[in-house]
């Protein structure tokens, strides 16, 4: 999750949506009562007979919140005059994986301070350096923004001819291996406005550091173009892959416990066992489990939490996801082995 602005003196936080886990986390977060604001599609009515989509800005008063179908749903009253919809009327805003959504409380426990501080820090980071013929910079994208590394200056070998020097390239591998090593990036998003990054990935030996690499696109070098790239698709798809990435690490890593009868449980006997002792790491549920099963999902998900697991929700459109699924849906990671 994404904390976009934090206006606590007048109980208003604004979210990016990031995984479905920080779905579950606003789903336990928003209470009734709360004023949940997004920007949603509605069919407004021109005429009696005409009727088009509009994309329109709503802030509800929550009644309802409900996490089901890879969406949040949350339903109520609009409480701000909007031009095509009258305030008061009866709403649902939808929140899925990329959604951004206010959500104005009378007063923020500390408790959901705290819960919204452990869903931003769970983001993987990811390096970003762009470069042209003669300059490049270096970017740490965090879960509130992002922290510029090092701008650098190439020597150009003659004006008006475009090629960078060999030394150029050199050294920004050098400090992509140094940046790698020191902050273990999940992904590295290599742009340039034009076929510069093209070049500098014919002149990287390191395999471990290509497989990270998420090629884009920019219109220029500099602060200005690490603003560009956190709008374009391919930063979205470099989340995206982290994300699937470390679902696959935990539903292996659950795997490998459980054939070895070692530190993991799974099934609906096993995780309720498991959670009665406080023995949980960390409790991976599907999302197909918490559709079918939604009441006892999230009694579940709250019990593993009480007692300080951490929970992990799995994409089951996703192989890792298909996998758990073929177990009942649920499983833990243990903190002890169970006798």
């Amino acid at each position: 999750m994404k904390i976009l602005k934090r206006d606590l003196k007048h109980g208003k936080v604004v979210v990016g949506v990031q995984s479905l886990d920080d779905l579950w986390h606003l789903s336990q977060l928003i209470e009734k009562g709360d004023a949940v604001s997004s920007r949603t599609t509605r069919k407004i009515k021109a005429t009696e007979k005409e009727a088009s989509k509009k994309t329109v800005f709503l802030e509800i008063g929550a009644e309802d919140v409900s996490f089901k179908e890879k969406m949040l749903r949350i339903s109520g009253k609009t409480v701000v005059e909007n031009d095509d919809i009258p305030k008061g009327s009866y709403h649902t805003l939808a929140l899925e994986i990329g959604s951004t959504a206010g959500i104005t409380k009378e007063n923020w426990q500390k408790y959901q301070l705290k819960r919204l501080e452990i869903a931003t820090k769970k983001q993987a980071k990811t390096l970003i350096l762009v470069l042209d013929r003669e300059e490049a910079v270096f970017a740490l994208l965090k879960s509130q923004g992002y922290e510029i590394l090092a701008e650098i200056k190439g020597k150009v070998a003659k004006k008006g001819v475009e090629t960078v020097t060999g030394n150029f390239y050199r050294e920004l591998i050098k400090n992509l291996e140094d940046y790698d090593g020191r902050y273990k990036p999940e992904s590295i998003i290599l742009a340039s406005p034009a076929f510069w990054k093209e070049e500098l990935i014919e002149e990287i030996n390191n395999e471990v550091i290509k497989k990270k690499i998420v090629m884009a696109s920019c219109s220029s070098v500099g602060k200005n173009a690490v603003e560009e790239l956190l709008k374009r698709p391919e930063l979205k798809e470099a989340l995206k892959l982290q994300r699937a990435a470390e679902e696959s690490r935990l539903v292996e890593a659950l795997m490998t416990e459980v054939s070895r009868d070692g530190l993991a449980v799974y099934g609906k006997k096993g995780v309720e066992g498991a959670i009665e002792s406080g023995n949980v790491k960390t409790f991976l549920v599907t999302d197909v489990f918490i559709y079918k099963n939604r009441v006892e999902a999230e009694s579940l998900m709250k019990n593993a939490e009480a007692v300080r697991g951490e929970v992990v929700v799995i994409n089951s459109e996703n192989e890792a996801g298909q996998r758990l699924d073929s177990l009942g849906g649920i499983g833990i990671l243990l903190r002890y082995k169970m006798y």
